[in-house]
Protein backbone atom coordinates (compact mmCIF):
# COMPACT_ATOMS: atom_id res chain seq x y z
CA UNK A 1 0.00 0.00 0.00
CA UNK A 2 2.93 2.40 0.88
CA UNK A 3 4.62 1.33 -2.38
CA UNK A 4 1.81 1.87 -4.34
CA UNK A 5 0.60 5.51 -2.91
CA UNK A 6 4.58 6.61 -3.65
CA UNK A 7 4.09 5.51 -7.55
CA UNK A 8 1.34 7.52 -7.28
CA UNK A 9 3.17 10.65 -6.32
CA UNK A 10 5.76 10.07 -8.18
CA UNK A 11 3.51 9.61 -11.01
CA UNK A 12 1.68 13.33 -10.51
CA UNK A 13 5.24 15.06 -9.77
CA UNK A 14 6.46 13.40 -13.45
CA UNK A 15 3.12 14.65 -15.29
CA UNK A 16 3.27 17.34 -13.79
CA UNK A 17 6.51 18.43 -14.66
CA UNK A 18 6.22 17.02 -18.21
CA UNK A 19 3.37 19.49 -18.72
CA UNK A 20 5.56 21.65 -17.51
CA UNK A 21 8.46 21.20 -19.82
CA UNK A 22 5.86 20.36 -22.93
CA UNK A 23 4.30 23.97 -21.94
CA UNK A 24 7.65 25.77 -21.77
CA UNK A 25 9.45 24.63 -24.75
CA UNK A 26 6.83 24.13 -27.12
CA UNK A 27 4.56 27.29 -26.35
CA UNK A 28 4.14 28.68 -30.00
CA UNK A 29 3.42 25.33 -31.61
CA UNK A 30 -0.33 24.28 -31.90
CA UNK A 31 0.15 21.34 -28.91
CA UNK A 32 0.52 23.86 -26.35
CA UNK A 33 -2.69 25.11 -26.44
CA UNK A 34 -3.99 21.63 -26.01
CA UNK A 35 -1.63 21.54 -23.44
CA UNK A 36 -2.90 24.46 -21.41
CA UNK A 37 -6.02 23.67 -22.25
CA UNK A 38 -5.94 20.03 -20.90
CA UNK A 39 -4.68 21.41 -17.76
CA UNK A 40 -6.95 24.45 -17.19
CA UNK A 41 -9.99 21.64 -18.50
CA UNK A 42 -10.74 20.46 -14.42
CA UNK A 43 -11.24 24.74 -13.28
CA UNK A 44 -13.28 25.52 -16.76
CA UNK A 45 -15.49 22.15 -15.96
CA UNK A 46 -15.87 23.99 -12.32
CA UNK A 47 -16.28 27.47 -13.56
CA UNK A 48 -18.91 26.48 -16.25
CA UNK A 49 -21.09 23.96 -13.24
CA UNK A 50 -20.96 26.87 -10.92
CA UNK A 51 -22.81 29.38 -13.43
CA UNK A 52 -25.25 26.64 -14.48
CA UNK A 53 -26.03 26.06 -10.74
CA UNK A 54 -26.06 30.11 -10.49
CA UNK A 55 -28.31 30.38 -13.65
CA UNK A 56 -31.08 27.75 -12.03
CA UNK A 57 -30.85 29.77 -8.78
CA UNK A 58 -31.71 32.77 -10.33
CA UNK A 59 -33.71 31.94 -13.30
CA UNK A 60 -35.28 28.09 -12.71
CA UNK A 61 -33.84 25.26 -14.77
CA UNK A 62 -35.76 25.92 -18.02
CA UNK A 63 -34.14 29.01 -18.46
CA UNK A 64 -30.54 27.87 -17.08
CA UNK A 65 -31.09 25.40 -19.61
CA UNK A 66 -31.70 27.22 -22.54
CA UNK A 67 -28.64 29.19 -21.71
CA UNK A 68 -26.53 26.28 -21.43
CA UNK A 69 -27.90 25.16 -25.16
CA UNK A 70 -26.97 28.77 -26.00
CA UNK A 71 -23.07 28.17 -24.44
CA UNK A 72 -22.73 24.74 -26.07
CA UNK A 73 -24.82 25.90 -29.64
CA UNK A 74 -24.20 30.12 -30.30
CA UNK A 75 -21.36 30.96 -28.01
CA UNK A 76 -18.63 29.51 -30.68
CA UNK A 77 -20.47 30.75 -33.82
CA UNK A 78 -19.98 34.12 -31.78
CA UNK A 79 -16.75 33.48 -31.41
CA UNK A 80 -16.91 33.23 -27.78
CA UNK A 81 -16.15 29.80 -25.46
CA UNK A 82 -19.18 28.21 -23.98
CA UNK A 83 -17.84 28.43 -20.23
CA UNK A 84 -17.60 32.65 -21.16
CA UNK A 85 -21.43 32.82 -22.48
CA UNK A 86 -21.78 30.31 -18.85
CA UNK A 87 -20.29 32.75 -16.59
CA UNK A 88 -21.14 36.12 -18.72
CA UNK A 89 -24.94 34.76 -18.71
CA UNK A 90 -24.28 34.06 -14.87
CA UNK A 91 -23.96 37.86 -13.92
CA UNK A 92 -25.19 40.06 -16.34
CA UNK A 93 -28.73 38.10 -16.15
CA UNK A 94 -28.66 38.06 -12.10
CA UNK A 95 -27.91 41.86 -12.63
CA UNK A 96 -30.72 42.40 -15.46
CA UNK A 97 -32.87 40.59 -12.62
CA UNK A 98 -31.93 43.01 -9.80
CA UNK A 99 -32.80 45.72 -11.98
CA UNK A 100 -36.27 44.93 -12.40
CA UNK A 101 -36.57 42.84 -15.63
CA UNK A 102 -39.44 40.20 -16.24
CA UNK A 103 -37.50 36.89 -16.32
CA UNK A 104 -38.25 37.05 -20.24
CA UNK A 105 -36.79 40.60 -20.38
CA UNK A 106 -33.84 39.60 -18.61
CA UNK A 107 -33.16 36.48 -20.68
CA UNK A 108 -33.53 37.86 -23.75
CA UNK A 109 -31.04 41.23 -22.71
CA UNK A 110 -28.63 38.68 -21.77
CA UNK A 111 -28.40 36.81 -24.54
CA UNK A 112 -28.48 40.15 -26.75
CA UNK A 113 -25.88 41.55 -24.39
CA UNK A 114 -23.66 38.02 -24.79
CA UNK A 115 -23.52 38.64 -28.99
CA UNK A 116 -22.55 42.46 -27.73
CA UNK A 117 -20.22 40.93 -25.63
CA UNK A 118 -18.64 38.77 -28.95
CA UNK A 119 -18.15 41.84 -30.81
CA UNK A 120 -16.52 43.42 -28.05
CA UNK A 121 -13.94 40.42 -27.47
CA UNK A 122 -13.23 40.47 -31.42
CA UNK A 123 -12.34 44.35 -31.20
CA UNK A 124 -9.75 43.88 -28.63
CA UNK A 125 -8.79 39.91 -28.15
CA UNK A 126 -6.23 41.63 -25.47
CA UNK A 127 -8.79 42.22 -23.03
CA UNK A 128 -9.93 39.72 -20.32
CA UNK A 129 -13.59 38.14 -20.39
CA UNK A 130 -13.49 39.14 -16.87
CA UNK A 131 -12.86 42.61 -18.28
CA UNK A 132 -15.22 42.81 -21.00
CA UNK A 133 -18.13 41.74 -18.94
CA UNK A 134 -17.52 44.60 -16.62
CA UNK A 135 -17.22 46.87 -19.74
CA UNK A 136 -20.68 45.36 -21.05
CA UNK A 137 -22.40 46.17 -17.50
CA UNK A 138 -20.94 48.86 -16.09
CA UNK A 139 -23.73 51.00 -17.80
CA UNK A 140 -26.27 49.32 -16.11
CA UNK A 141 -24.14 50.73 -12.89
CA UNK A 142 -24.09 54.45 -14.24
CA UNK A 143 -20.66 53.70 -15.43
CA UNK A 144 -20.34 54.82 -18.78
CA UNK A 145 -16.27 55.80 -19.96
CA UNK A 146 -15.07 51.97 -20.74
CA UNK A 147 -17.89 51.49 -22.95
CA UNK A 148 -18.08 54.36 -24.74
CA UNK A 149 -14.89 53.29 -26.83
CA UNK A 150 -17.38 50.33 -28.04
CA UNK A 151 -20.82 52.27 -28.28
CA UNK A 152 -19.64 56.20 -27.86
CA UNK A 153 -23.80 57.07 -27.57
CA UNK A 154 -23.60 55.86 -24.42
CA UNK A 155 -23.46 58.37 -22.08
CA UNK A 156 -25.38 59.72 -18.76
CA UNK A 157 -27.13 62.67 -20.75
CA UNK A 158 -28.18 60.27 -23.49
CA UNK A 159 -29.22 57.41 -20.71
CA UNK A 160 -31.76 60.37 -19.48
CA UNK A 161 -33.17 61.11 -22.97
CA UNK A 162 -33.69 57.72 -23.71
CA UNK A 163 -35.02 56.29 -20.37
CA UNK A 164 -37.87 59.58 -20.50
CA UNK A 165 -38.52 58.91 -24.10
CA UNK A 166 -39.14 55.10 -23.43
CA UNK A 167 -41.30 55.20 -20.15
CA UNK A 168 -43.48 58.40 -21.46
CA UNK A 169 -41.69 60.43 -18.14
CA UNK A 170 -41.74 63.91 -18.60
CA UNK A 171 -39.27 64.61 -15.56
CA UNK A 172 -36.01 62.87 -15.36
CA UNK A 173 -36.38 62.55 -11.39
CA UNK A 174 -38.99 60.73 -12.15
CA UNK A 175 -36.95 57.81 -13.89
CA UNK A 176 -36.33 54.72 -11.73
CA UNK A 177 -33.44 52.87 -12.27
CA UNK A 178 -35.74 50.16 -14.47
CA UNK A 179 -36.41 52.89 -16.57
CA UNK A 180 -32.61 53.70 -16.58
CA UNK A 181 -31.79 50.22 -17.40
CA UNK A 182 -34.18 49.74 -19.73
CA UNK A 183 -31.94 53.16 -21.38
CA UNK A 184 -29.25 51.32 -21.45
CA UNK A 185 -30.04 48.07 -23.05
CA UNK A 186 -32.03 50.34 -26.10
CA UNK A 187 -29.15 52.11 -26.65
CA UNK A 188 -26.86 49.11 -26.75
CA UNK A 189 -28.68 47.53 -29.25
CA UNK A 190 -28.70 51.06 -30.88
CA UNK A 191 -25.36 51.61 -30.92
CA UNK A 192 -24.14 47.96 -30.73
CA UNK A 193 -21.21 46.98 -32.66
CA UNK A 194 -22.60 43.70 -33.89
Amino acid sequence: RRIGSKFGDIGRIAAGNLLAELTSTISSSVISPTIRFAADAPQLAFNAEGSINALRTQAGDAIASRFEQFALNDAPKLGISPTLALEASSQILTQQRQLGFTAAEAEQNTKDNLRILAAIKATNPNLTDQEAVQVLTAPDRGEFDSIQRYIPLINAARVEQEALAISGKTNKKALTELDKARAVQSLKMKGNII
